[in-house]
């Protein structure tokens, strides 16, 4: 095959390239990856580097092609077989997602393998020098790769050309300074043989520019302002390779305008303060700027402020004024203004306003504008695809219709949020979301829109609009569904409770006599359903019979009239209407009725059995004798004491009116005036003399005459100060509403009301009462508010002022004109506050700054008032600053200062310590002689404040001195290593020049001369000023010198190049191809053939007879191209007629000129990759030419046709469908001839298939539609594919609806469905046996059969149940009596299911037995049905209720022991017996007290009770105390005999015993004593004797113990008097 050898190596190239391409796109990176090699003089030595890539892998792998692999970024291999190897170098790099891979390969040719390591021409070492670099992006820093040698590099001597020196094998070197640098490279191998490279001019690297310049005047009043500027900058041109490269220059002269002219001139229209910068670049990009900040001044005064570029409307704008102004009016350019110094602006319209600060300092004014963007908000809007449905989850899909936006916010109601643009959102449960928008522009402006209740997700509600229905039986009912829903309804369907359904939307049903419960299923389109019953919603019933009487039939109207219903309680009466003749009426059963007409009244009561009614009607069945009292009220708001009475009474001859207020009136119609205020109660009593009968009318009045006035809690206050009115002298409950006007346009209601007056003055008060007759009245207090207090305002000459001087304030505050101003308060701002009694002041500040000042004045009354000026006063004191970057330099260099001082308006003053001074800001100057200097600066502010700064010794002059030393001067051979010291003085930079082309600027460098030559090396040295010094030495290397040329740089292989050498001092020369051959000859030119596509860089090593060599690489490459042409086809066998898709493999390392295909139909196509379509029978084969831009040219023919054949055409025959089961023939046939062979292939759709023509019979079990297919195909895989059906027919589902019931003999209806026809057996009840919807009315239970049968006569069978409810009797239980809070079980049997009524007070009103607890006394109704509600039976149960009766026993009490106490208890008047207890010391009864005689503390209970049983119970404690109450002991006694008081002893009630008495005489002598003694006992008493003598009168000490008779014991002391 043609090139094989090019094509596997393009082909494994190509696969390696796809598969990087993938892992790339895999990867998200982009990894470029290549490698370049080298062979050495010995031809099977190669080595390996990575080269053009982008990457720094972290692990590395080789696979040399000869069965080995090596790792690391370079790799040196030696083969061992002549040949070609493809090699492949991978690479994994990592990413911030992974790892990123990448692979490459290339081909090396081995044309003969060494013995030992020595060259092709003899076994010497062969050593060989070769490097590359990779330079660092924006970096002078350089990295170099190279050396290789039979037996292993040993070392290496790197000369970066610009005097520096590196020994490692791949060295990182940094250039310092710009120029064109050569780079040399010595290699030494294991067998000490050297050899180097050198390459000239190798890397270049460029001056960085120095930018400089020096302006005009810096500083004027007016504008226009002209600055003339001249650039000091290195203007020198850069030529590199013989071309000369430019400056440029970018000048911003600080007001927005630029320049690119070397030296312009600018003129500044706007006053301010601007800062000048210059940009210089070069060429290549490298730049250099100067800025001089505040260089220009123009005007005096600052004008500056602060606002954002752009804001949002309707968003507040802070804006910072920093002028030096005393007086600023804004104008915002939307016809808006202030004055205030640094105000706040909000725009209400999007657009541009050109904002302008008018400024006024002293006499001078002077003015800044500046634009502002108002920015419109987002326009909002969004929608939802669906906003609706039943059920959750629901997801929405939002179209964002908003403009003017760029970011989103979006919260859908459910604690949700978003921020894509259109969002899709699933709400997970049901209700109402409200769904918010907000955007935001590019420029934070902000807008929302939120759409209340916009997303609705509920449940359909389904409700029957026309329930309950009531009426006569048979009753014919439509119904009418309402479903709220957000869905459509797919389905409905109805139960009529009578066994009938239905699936109509709006369907109509007949009613037999009962009570129905109806049911309405509904189904949405979306599967949500909602079921409504309503219980009892249709009662047909039969007409009842009513009937009534009056009691009494002729009564006076104000008598009720009672009426009682005597309709049969078999008629199940369930609701009455009874009309009373006077155009009243009532739904009670038995009613009572006031009349509000007299005369005849004919009476009507309407009665209903579940809606069917029947009317009974007794005409003049009453006799309402009149009269009937009516009457209105009038007020007056002139006389509000009066009331004016209209009597609209009816058929009345006498009235009597009581007014409330104990006067009364017989008068028809009376007017009354009332003594006082009050709400009163009028009563009219009509008579009518005829009948004899009254009638009362009451109604409430108020009467309202009182005299609202209002006060304030102070009439005399400070402004700020707040006051209370309150209305007085009236009652508020007979007042609705109070109006206030306070006297300054404001207004309020209510009372008390609070009132804050902010200025000074007399008001006028004003108060607006309305009473609830709707009377007014108006109280008008003039001046009756007085508001003081002064106005405080304050100016100064000058805002502006130094550091410790003085700033003087005038006051201008005003008074109320009542009270004077007594004293002043100054707050300076800066710490300090005055007190004075005047106005005027002055104030030192000592610190710089912007100081808010204030004032506050006090006048007489004490009222104050402050004002405060912000930012008001600005003190400065300028600070001298300045700088130098020149501070060393040499005579008469220019050294540049430049000025930093702080303050505005500066001025400067510069003395430089030379005799020589300057008023720039940023001058510069030249010293003439060597020496240090000192430089003073003098700086003053516009206001005259100054500041000094000196630095002494600061620049220092002086002259700098070259020379340097050298290692060697003289070199038998290149390279020749110097070594440089730099012996120079007073420097602070050098320049080396080595006389070939390269230059450094390193202190002590090292130079490679790689070449022969005689070179003089220069050393310039300079100062810090600039001033330069300069040393040359000479330096001679020998050896052989010479170049290399060569033409045919590119062709296709073979291709042969023929090469030139020219050379001097050269004896011997070896030529070096770059594809693995080489050659040693003495000639200067030969020619070489490349056989192997690639790219090649020759080279040639030059001898002398010294053997001293050097190496010449050539400068161009050689690109040799090679072509392999190969193609694929997508498909080579078409049915009919089709495309083919062609795809080229062309692999070449050459761009592809043409491409010629050849269809082999005829026809043809240039394109790369071509589709064709085949149309005609037949077999084809396609070929293809191409072509490159080299010209080489290769032509492929595919190895297979291509075939294009008939599809065969066939259809099926088959028998009939049947019911499930049925068993149906199939058969295939051709509907034209084909002579191939052909398959037939079945699928029955029942789980079967065949791949016979003619198939066995199929069988269908189960019902459905089957589809069949047949697919016919021939040997190529061309098809035809035949559908039809087979269909088993269901048998019917054939429902007979649940099981139900029949009220005996009512009749049900029966509903099947399922089915096309019905018979229904057996037909015992049946009103039809065809029927879907017979009627059953059977006497017992049965079950019917019913047979449905299909259009396809298909049939199947149900039942349904049908038992029959009976009428039955009920018991329930008899009354009973309670107490309340008690309780009693009821019962009642015989039913199947109960409703007792009223609810109130059972447990459970559903239960047969339910436990009742009722407040007062309930008759309970039961009511008794059957699980089916056929029939009912009612029974009362009465239940009497009594209360709890009450009683209180009273408070506890108190007695001495020995009295007795009657006990009463407050009780009910339903007691009819009280108990008491304990009964031992009762001494008397009487209902329902008691009389009690304790003889210690007792608690007492009584029991009491009522008719009905029931109790309560309280309790009280008589206390019984033994004191001093219970004895009494006299003070005197006369023991003469006389009968009277003759025997001293102790006497009381309730006392035991006396314990002992003892009786002493003055001295202590006990004379009389006695023990367990009775009291009230004379006969044990002391009759004044002592030792049976009487004693003479005096005044004697007694003890006595007594013990009561609860056992206390007490002690009495005390004086007894005897006398005669």
């Amino acid at each position: 095959m043609k090139n094989s050898t090019l094509k596997l190596k393009l082909q494994l190239i190509a696969l390696f390239i796809l598969l990087s391409n993938i892992h790339f796109a895999k990867a998200q990176s982009t990894c470029q990856l290549q490698f370049s090699h080298y062979s050495a003089a010995n031809p099977d030595s190669v080595h390996f580097y990575t080269a053009g890539s982008n990457v720094a892998g972290t692990a590395y792998s080789w696979n040399f092609g000869d069965g080995t692999s090596g790792t690391g970024m370079d790799a040196w291999h030696y083969y061992h077989t002549s040949g070609t190897y493809y090699v492949c170098l991978s690479v994994a790099v990592p990413t911030t997602s992974g790892f990123c891979t990448a692979t490459w390969c290339d081909s090396v040719h081995v044309s003969a393998v060494s013995n030992g390591g020595g060259g092709s021409t003899g076994n010497a070492a062969v050593c060989s020098a070769v490097f590359r670099y990779m330079s660092r992006l924006n970096s002078n820093s350089v990295t170099f790769f190279g050396g290789r040698a039979s037996g292993g590099v040993a070392s290496y001597a790197w000369d970066f050309g610009d005097g520096t020196f590196s020994t490692d094998a791949n060295p990182t070197h940094t250039y310092t300074s710009a120029g064109n640098f050569n780079v040399s490279l010595l290699v030494t191998n294991s067998f000490g043989c050297s050899e180097s490279l050198t390459r000239l001019s190798f890397i270049n690297i460029q001056e960085k520019p120095d930018a400089n310049f020096t302006n005009g005047s810096t500083s004027s009043c007016t504008v226009p302002f002209r600055v003339n500027f001249t650039n000091l900058s290195d203007t020198s041109i850069s030529i590199v390779r013989g071309n000369t490269l430019p400056y440029s220059y970018l000048w911003n002269f600080g007001d927005g305008d630029t320049s690119i002219l070397a030296n312009p001139t600018h003129y500044y229209t706007s006053p301010g303060i601007y800062t000048v910068t210059l940009i210089v670049t070069n060429s290549f990009g490298c730049s250099d700027t100067m800025i001089k900040t505040n260089l220009i001044n123009i005007g005096n005064l600052i004008d500056s402020f602060y606002m954002p570029d752009t804001v949002c409307v309707n968003t507040p704008v802070q804006i910072r004024n920093y002028s030096s102004t005393t007086q600023c009016i804004w104008n915002f350019g939307d016809g808006t203004t202030s004055i205030l110094y640094s105000p706040v602006k909000t725009y209400t319209v999007a657009g541009t306003y050109i904002v302008k600060l008018l400024n006024t300092l002293g006499a001078c004014k002077d003015s800044i504008s500046k634009p502002i963007v108002v920015l419109p908000p987002p326009i909002v809007d969004f929608r939802g695809n669906h906003l609706n449905s039943c059920k959750a989850p629901f997801t929405v899909d939002f179209t964002n219709m908003s403009s003017n936006a760029d970011s989103f916010t979006w919260n859908f109601g459910d604690s949700s949020t978003s921020t894509t643009f259109n969002p899709s959102h699933t709400f997970n449960h049901e209700g109402l979301f409200s769904v918010t928008l907000t955007a935001q522009s590019v420029y934070g402006c902000t807008s929302s829109l939120t759409k209340s209740d916009y997303i609705k997700i509920s449940f359909p509600v389904a409700s029957v609009l026309n329930m309950p229905q009531r009426g006569c039986a048979p009753l014919f009912c439509d119904f009418t569904p309402s479903v709220v829903t957000s869905d459509s309804i797919a389905s409905y369907y109805w139960e009529f409770g009578d066994g009938s359904t239905s699936t109509l939307m709006n369907p109509s049903h007949t009613y037999d006599a009962g009570v129905y419960d109806v049911r309405l299923i509904i189904t949405t389109v979306k599967g949500c359903t909602d079921t409504v019953v309503y219980i009892g919603g249709v009662k047909a019933g039969v007409k009842p019979h009513p009937n009534f009487t009056a009691s009494p039939t002729n009564a006076c109207a104000i008598t009720p009239v009672v009426f009682t219903n005597l309709t049969p309680a078999s008629d199940s009466v369930d609701q009455w209407m009874w009309t009373f003749g006077d155009g009243t009426s009532s739904t009670q059963e038995n009613p009572q009725h006031l009349y509000i007409d007299t005369g005849y009244m004919t009476v009507q009561l309407i009665a209903y059995n579940h809606g069917c009614p029947d009317t009974f009607r007794i005409v003049d069945l009453l006799n309402i004798n009149s009269p009937i009292a009516k009457f209105t009220v009038t007020k007056s708001c002139i006389n509000r004491l009066m009331k004016t009475f209209t009597n609209n009474s009816i058929a009345s001859d006498s009235y009597v009116w009581d007014f409330g207020d104990g006067r009364t009136s017989t008068e028809t119609s009376p007017v009354h005036i009332y003594d006082s205020s009050g709400i009163y109660t009028v009563t009219l009593t009509a008579y009518n003399s005829t009948s004899g009968c009254n009638y009362v009318k009451t109604t409430t009045i108020y009467v309202i005459d009182q005299h609202p006035d209002f006060v304030a809690t102070d009439t005399n206050l400070c402004k700020g100060n707040s006051t209370t009115f309150t209305v007085i002298g009236i009652n508020p409950t007979y007042f609705s509403s109070y109006s206030w006007n306070f006297g300054d346009n404001i207004t309020g209601t209510g009372s008390p009301i609070t009132k804050i007056y902010y200025n000074p003055g007399m008001y006028n008060i004003i108060l607006i009462t309305n009473d609830k007759n709707s009377c007014k009245d108006t109280i008008i207090k003039n001046k009756y508010i007085v508001v003081n207090g002064p106005t405080a305002y304050f100016n100064t000459v000058s805002t502006n002022a130094c550091a410790n001087s003085t700033v003087a304030f005038t006051d201008s505050s005003v008074s109320d004109g009542r009270n004077q101003i007594q004293q002043w308060i100054w707050n300076y701002g800066d710490g300090r506050i005055d007190t004075l009694t005047h106005g005027n002041t002055t104030h030192v500040y000592t610190n710089t700054g912007i100081f808010n000042v204030s004032l506050t004045v006090i006048d007489g009354k004490g009222c104050t008032h402050k004002v405060t000026k912000y930012n008001f006063v600005n003190i400065s004191k300028p600070t001298a600053l300045f700088s130098t970057i020149d501070t060393t330099g040499c005579p008469y260099s220019i050294i540049h200062f430049t000025g930093n001082a702080i303050g505005s308006n500066i001025t400067y003053n510069w003395d430089f310590g030379d005799g020589s001074s300057s008023t720039q800001q940023n001058p510069t100057h030249q010293f003439a002689n060597n020496g240090r200097y000192d430089i003073r600066l003098i700086v003053t502010s516009a206001i005259g404040c100054k500041d000094t700064l000196v630095k002494s010794r600061l620049v220092n002059v002086i002259n700098p001195t070259a020379s340097f030393t050298v290692s060697d001067s003289v070199g038998t051979c290149p390279p020749l290593i110097v070594y440089f010291t730099n012996t120079s003085t007073n420097y602070v930079s050098q320049l080396w020049e080595f006389g070939d082309g390269t230059s450094t600027t390193t202190d002590n460098p090292s130079h490679f001369y790689s070449y022969s030559g005689v070179f003089y090396a220069k050393l310039t040295v300079t100062s810090i000023g600039g001033c330069r010094a300069t040393y040359i030495k000479k330096i001679v290397v020998h050896g052989p010198r010479g170049t290399i040329a060569y033409g045919g740089l590119s062709g296709c292989t073979p291709l042969t190049v023929n090469f030139f050498a020219t050379t001097q001092g050269t004896n011997s020369i070896v030529w070096d191809f770059s594809d693995g051959n080489t050659a040693i000859t003495t000639d200067t030119s030969i020619a070489h053939t490349y056989t192997i596509a690639g790219s090649y860089l020759p080279r040639v090593i030059l001898r002398d007879t010294a053997g001293c060599s050097i190496s010449i690489t050539g400068l161009d490459t050689i690109k040799v191209f090679d072509l392999n042409a190969a193609f694929n086809l997508n498909t080579i066998n078409i049915c009919d007629a089709g495309i083919v898709n062609f795809t080229n493999n062309i692999a070449t390392n050459d761009i592809i000129s043409s491409i010629k295909w050849n269809f082999g139909d005829g026809t043809s196509s240039n394109l790369n990759n071509p589709t064709h379509n085949y149309n005609v029978n037949g077999n084809y084969t396609p070929s293809m030419i191409v072509s490159t831009v080299h010209g080489c040219v290769d032509t492929v023919v595919s190895n297979l046709p291509i075939k294009i054949m008939p599809t065969p055409q066939a259809v099926i025959s088959q028998t009939a469908n049947g019911c499930a089961g049925v068993i149906i023939n199939f058969k295939g046939i051709l509907t034209s001839n084909d002579t191939s062979n052909l398959s037939w292939n079945w699928n029955f759709g029942n789980g079967n298939s065949s791949n016979i023509k003619n198939p066995s019979p199929q069988t269908y079990n189960t019902a459905g539609v089957y589809p069949v297919r047949l697919i016919v195909s021939n040997s190529i895989g061309c098809a035809d594919t035949v559908n039809t059906t087979a269909e088993a027919y269901p048998y019917p589902n054939v429902n007979a609806s649940i099981d139900t019931f029949v009220c005996k003999g009512r009749g049900v209806n029966l509903n099947v469905t399922g089915a096309n026809t019905y018979v229904w057996s057996p037909s015992t009840g049946l009103n039809c046996t065809t029927c879907s919807t017979p009627k059953a009315n059977p006497d017992s239970a049965i079950r019917y059969y019913v047979t449905g049968k299909t259009i396809h006569g298909c049939s199947a069978i149900d039942s349904v149940n049908v038992i029959v409810k009976y009428p039955f009797n009920m018991t329930a239980s008899k009354g009973d009596t309670l107490c309340t809070g008690s309780s009693r079980r009821l019962f009642a049997t015989g039913a199947e299911r109960y409703s007792w009524t009223p609810a109130l007070g059972l447990d459970n009103p559903s239960s047969a037995s339910p436990i009742a607890t009722p407040s007062n006394t309930t008759y309970y109704q039961v009511i008794g049905y059957d699980e089916k509600h056929c029939f009912a039976d009612t029974s009362i149960v009465p239940i009497i209720v009594y209360g709890i009766p009450f009683v209180e026993a009273g408070p506890d009490r108190v007695i001495n022991v020995g009295q007795s106490i009657e006990l009463i208890p407050t009780i009910s008047s339903d007691v009819i017996e009280a108990k008491w207890s304990p009964t031992g010391s009762l001494t008397r009864s009487s209902f329902p007290g008691v009389i009690v005689k304790p003889r210690s503390t007792t608690t007492y209970k009584v029991d009491v009770k009522n008719a009905g049983g029931c109790t309560a119970t309280d309790q009280l404690t008589v206390n019984v105390l033994c004191d001093g109450a219970n004895l009494f002991i006299p003070n005197t006694f006369s023991p003469n005999g006389d009968g009277s008081n003759d025997i001293f002893y102790p006497r009381g009630s309730g006392i035991f015993s006396i314990k002992s008495i003892k009786v002493f005489s003055r001295w202590g002598e006990v004379i009389y004593q006695k023990n367990n003694i009775k009291a009230n006992d004379p006969s044990t008493g002391w009759d004044g004797k002592f030792k049976g003598a009487q004693l003479n009168p005096d005044v004697y000490v007694y003890i006595v113990e007594v013990s009561c008779d609860n056992n206390t014991i007490l002690t009495f002391k005390g004086n007894v008097a005897l006398i005669k």
